[in-house]
């Protein structure tokens, strides 16, 4: 597995998290991502995971 698809699996996996659940159960859910103390902190997370992944696939394609 590469470092841009456990990203995404990452991304999706916090996402189902929160759409499913809630802060709680994503807090409860995860060990390694941070502690969310509020809805708009986990959004922020996964804005910044999902810019990350662009960013890594935007530098993976011109590497090419």
């Amino acid at each position: 597995m590469d470092a841009i698809t456990a990203l995404k699996n990452h991304h999706e996996d916090l996402r189902y998290q929160l759409d499913g659940g809630s802060i709680e159960f994503a807090n409860q859910a995860s060990s390694g991502t941070p502690y969310f103390e509020t809805m708009a902190e986990a959004v922020a997370h996964l804005s910044r995971l999902a810019i990350l992944i662009e960013e890594l696939q935007l530098t993976e394609r011109t590497c090419e």
